[in-house]
C-alpha cells in the first residue's frame, strides 16, 4: 500500500534586511540550509505575502521580530489564534500586519490546521546569537 505525501510544513520569515527586523529573514535561511524534509521555507517583507504559500500545507510556522516591553531575547510562541494582539507590536514597518493577514487567511480557509508564530525582540547588535536561539527552539518542534 502506497502512502500519500505529508504534506509539507511551511516555515515563513517576516523581516527586512535592515537592523533587528532581519531576525525573521536569517531564521528562516538557517533552517533552509538544514534542508529539514517536507519542510518549505519562504522569506517575505510583508506578512500578507505569506498567503501566496499556503496552499496544500498541514502546518505554518511565521517568524518575525517582535517589540515588547519586557527583556531582549526572550522567545515567544503563540498558536493561533492565541495571540497577545494587544500586548505586542511586530517589527517592521509592515503594510498589512501579521495579524491581519492570519485573520484573513482564516476568513478565506487558506490557514493549515496548526499555525505558530514565533517572535523575539532582539537588539540587532545581538542578532547572530538571537538568530541561533530561535533556529534552535523552532527546530526542536520541527523534528517532533
Amino acid at each position: 500500500m502506497n502512502s500519500l505525501p505529508r504534506p509539507p510544513t511551511l516555515l515563513v520569515g517576516i523581516g527586512s534586511e535592515h537592523g533587528g527586523d532581519q531576525l525573521g529573514w536569517q531564521v528562516a535561511r538557517a533552517i533552509a540550509r538544514l534542508e529539514l524534509p517536507d519542510v518549505e521555507v519562504h522569506v517575505a517583507a510583508k506578512p500578507f505575502d505569506l498567503l501566496d504559500w499556503l496552499g496544500a500545507c498541514d502546518t505554518l510556522h511565521v517568524c518575525d521580530a517582535c517589540l515588547d516591553d519586557k527583556a531582549d531575547e526572550i522567545i515567544h510562541r503563540w498558536v493561533w489564534p492565541d495571540l497577545p494582539v494587544e500586548q505586542l507590536k511586530w517589527s517592521g514597518t509592515h503594510d498589512f500586519g501579521l495579524v491581519g493577514a492570519l485573520q484573513l487567511a482564516a476568513e478565506l480557509a487558506l490557514l493549515p490546521r496548526q499555525v505558530s508564530v514565533w517572535g523575539m525582540s532582539v537588539d540587532c547588535h545581538d542578532l547572530d546569537q538571537a538568530t541561533d536561539r530561535l533556529v534552535e527552539a523552532i527546530c526542536q518542534e520541527l523534528r517532533v
